[in-house]
């Protein structure tokens, strides 16, 4: 277990996460669903686009290859040396190592996005965060954001599969993935554990969301939500009479909504 609030544990685990699945263990089957929503949601290149927790690099260079121009952010050692291999081939991508908490950018940008990274520290964090995003935008930009629902880890809670080692990729071990969901924190709880180094195991936990709880958490922030999906379909983050049926039930591998934020 760890302390949300004890950033230490990001890095720890993402630097192992790094060893396990060098650049992609999911070879890159998000990235064209990336792509279209920032062309959708953001506008077709010539855009700039800031993307904070930026991984290895593989959603920038996939953005930068369609034409935007990248500025990428993470926290992990060897998240940025991958992402530091890639600017060798993509001169509009730049890749800088930092807290998106703590560092200092002065260039402003059409589009802030955060992929499935959103939620990572404490509810004064994501507010924190939000803040300094609306503070990065050029006139008329927006976040691009996927915040994590609960409905999803909830279902999950419980479960367990195995991952075989990956082909090609140095370091890579058998794993055992568990996930777990704290309904008193609302954190999915998301647990690796190399299958011949149990003592080796690394843990995430990242704080789930309903719109009604994000819409809460932007107040003060400075932003809006201008758009809201879920798998591809518009839904009203905000709707004026409950309803026992809701897009956000029907989770299949779907575990984020995407909102856009304006100021």
């Amino acid at each position: 277990m760890h302390n949300p609030q004890d950033r230490a544990w990001i890095q720890a685990f993402y630097d192992a996460a790094a060893e396990w699945w060098g650049e992609s263990w999911y070879e890159g089957e998000n990235l064209p669903g990336r792509l279209s929503r920032v062309e959708r949601l953001v506008g077709r290149p010539p855009k700039t686009l800031l993307e904070l927790g930026a991984g290895t690099g593989e959603t920038a260079a996939f953005l930068a290859q369609a034409g935007y121009t990248l500025t990428a952010i993470d926290l992990s050692d060897r998240n940025c040396e991958m992402i530091g291999r890639l600017m060798e081939h993509y001169p509009n991508l730049t890749g800088i190592q930092g807290d998106f908490l703590k560092i200092e950018i002065a260039e402003r940008f059409d589009a802030v996005c955060m992929f499935e990274t959103f939620g990572m520290g404490s509810d004064a964090e994501q507010r924190a965060l939000l803040r300094r995003m609306g503070s990065w935008l050029n006139p008329g930009g927006v976040v691009l954001l996927d915040v994590y629902h609960p409905f999803g880890p909830i279902r999950r809670a419980g479960t367990a599969f195995s991952l075989d080692r990956l082909e090609n990729v140095p370091g890579s071990v058998a794993m055992t993935e568990r996930s777990a969901y704290d309904a008193v924190l609302g954190r999915w709880i998301d647990e690796w554990e190399p299958c011949e180094n149990p003592a080796n195991a690394r843990q995430q936990s990242i704080r789930c969301y309903t719109p009604a709880d994000f819409l809460l958490l932007l107040e003060g922030t400075g932003l809006r939500i201008a758009h809201a999906e879920f798998g591809g379909q518009a839904f009203d983050p905000a709707p004026c009479q409950v309803n026992g049926q809701s897009m956000l039930q029907a989770f299949e591998n779907d575990y984020t909504y995407t909102v856009v934020l304006v100021a």
